[in-house]
């Protein structure tokens, strides 16, 4: 079922939607056995918009839900995307991607970013029907792989679109070749005849590792941000980069890469510095700083690197562990859990704040509780506040003592450290 209307002419850009690939915006009519509804979706353009709306309904099998694996059911939803008619590669450079929907298929089901709700790799963690999709707490049935029975296995297939405006294509490409992270960029993306593209494969971030164009969907206060790139090959160096492009994590920079040279107390730099930090840090191209994730290569990061909105000062001391096998070893800060890069005490699989006790907690598998000078238990930095449907109770011990189990914090999973306590 297909509504599609073009209420203007309009000049296209080198990567805007063409009629063709705005026709492919229809539903099979067939009806959904959770909901015995029927999924459509509608396209109404102007010179500024592709507004498109759906009801989120899968126009293919899909799995029981509720399910042992899945305890959401799939509801009906009031979908309205907003996608530039002319799209433009952001200026400041690649943008991380949100929580929740990241695009939308050619069915009006949306896409989400290839990380589940605790920061894990939803490709390796989560459980997916036949069509790998699956609901989320609010209903929302949603894509985080190659969708299955939306892909066709066609040569250039479109699939949907990006919220940045930029097109979705599958892996196949003219004489049946099936792309993979070393043919694309670091956001899953090329360039074919000129115009940019993002392509779904069947490797991680499946999807989209980043935005390549402008985004008007901004965060929510307290969610997580991740770059998922793809680390297949290096990444080109940059005009504004003397030594390579240079990463961050932290700080206020939303994983913005570094701007060199830069200023800092009256010194340029040139480089990833400690001046007034613990560890190396830099100013990025959006006026921001962050620590650096690599300083001397042009290689984007190895791991996929967790940026939180709120403000992370640098850390000023050491983080102490108790527990765990990590002997009571200090925190290391970064560290990678669940290929996600972490600069805090965490509490992802686990009751309290902790951290890994090596740079590689997925190799090494050595962490411990955290712990204050006095002994007890860090405390989650967030400010409590009653959750939404879609957010997930954490719960805190309080200064050692199991029976207190409070400090219920929610869209949150980093904890305090002594550079962002009660922040």
């Amino acid at each position: 079922m297909v509504k599609v209307l073009i209420l203007a002419l309009f000049v296209w850009s080198t990567s805007a939607l063409i009629e063709d690939e705005l026709k492919l915006f229809k539903t099979s009519g067939k009806k959904e056995i959770n909901t015995g509804k029927v999924g459509w979706v509608k396209v109404v353009s102007s010179n500024t918009y592709h507004l498109i709306t759906s009801n989120g309904i899968p126009d293919h099998s899909t799995g029981r839900f509720p399910a042992r694996f899945n305890p959401n059911q799939i509801k009906e939803q009031s979908y309205k995307f907003s996608i530039p008619t002319n799209p433009s590669m952001d200026p400041n450079g690649a943008k991380c991607l949100n929580m929740g929907y990241i695009g939308v298929t050619v069915n009006g089901v949306p896409f989400f970013n290839p990380m589940n709700a605790e920061g894990q790799n939803a490709g390796e963690v989560e459980r997916f029907d036949q069509c790998s999709g699956h609901p989320d707490p609010g209903g929302r049935y949603h894509y985080h792989i190659l969708p299955s029975c939306v892909f066709k296995d066609q040569i250039n297939q479109f699939l949907g679109v990006a919220l940045d405006g930029y097109p979705l294509y599958g892996p196949l490409t003219d004489g049946g070749k099936v792309l993979t992270g070393a043919d694309l960029d670091e956001c899953n993306g090329r360039y074919v005849n000129g115009k940019y593209r993002y392509h779904a494969t069947h490797e991680f971030p499946y999807i989209m590792g980043c935005y390549k164009g402008v985004v008007r969907r901004r965060l929510v206060p307290g969610q997580h941000c991740y770059f998922a790139y793809n680390t297949a090959k290096p990444a080109k160096a940059t005009a504004s980069s003397i030594s390579g492009t240079i990463y961050t994590t932290g700080g206020t920079a939303n994983g913005s890469p570094c701007k060199l040279p830069f200023t800092y107390s009256g010194k340029t730099y040139t480089k990833c510095t400690k001046a007034g930090h613990s560890q190396e840090w830099c100013y990025t191209i959006n006026g921001k700083w962050g620590n650096c994730i690599e300083s001397t290569t042009a290689r984007r990061p190895t791991t996929l690197a967790a940026i939180t909105p709120a403000t992370v000062r640098p850390l000023s001391a050491t983080v102490k562990t108790s527990g765990g096998n990590g002997q009571g070893g200090n925190c290391v800060f970064p560290f990678t859990y669940g290929r996600v890069l972490f600069n805090s005490c965490i509490t992802s699989g686990h009751t309290q704040p902790w951290c890994a006790t090596t740079s590689n907690y997925s190799q090494d598998k050595k962490w411990g509780n955290c712990i204050q000078g006095d002994g007890s238990v860090y405390e989650c930095s967030c400010t409590s506040r009653c959750c939404t449907r879609r957010e997930r109770p954490t719960f805190f011990q309080r200064d050692n003592k199991p029976n207190q189990r409070s400090a219920i914090c929610c869209g949150c999973t980093l904890c305090s450290t002594p550079g962002n306590i009660g922040r």
